[in-house]
């Protein structure tokens, strides 16, 4: 399959205009869609082609920082028949 001509065509208009021209005018200057505006910019990696200046920044996805672990204190008490476990729990279930 053959190359469209238009889409070096945008590619040079997008560098031109420094990467400030939506990807709609770029559409309707070329007579084709947005979603193919918005393909050809991601596989033929437009973006790297600007300066830094006008580049926009990725953000990461996901949680910007790890949740930290609570640690939690107690008393040491004695108890009438309860394992270790089972007076943890009662101690923390008291706590919180």
């Amino acid at each position: 399959m053959a190359r469209n001509t238009n889409r070096n065509k945008a590619w040079k208009y997008y560098l031109k205009n420094k990467g400030k021209v939506t990807l709609k005018a770029i559409a309707a200057k070329f007579g084709v869609s947005e979603s193919t505006i918005r393909r050809w910019k991601k596989e033929d990696r437009w973006e790297d082609e600007q300066p830094s200046s006008t580049r926009k920044k990725k953000t990461v996805r996901g949680s910007p920082q790890k949740a930290l672990k609570k640690t939690v204190e107690f008393e040491l008490i004695t108890s009438n028949g309860l394992n270790d476990r089972q007076l943890f729990f009662c101690m923390y279930y008291v706590k919180y």
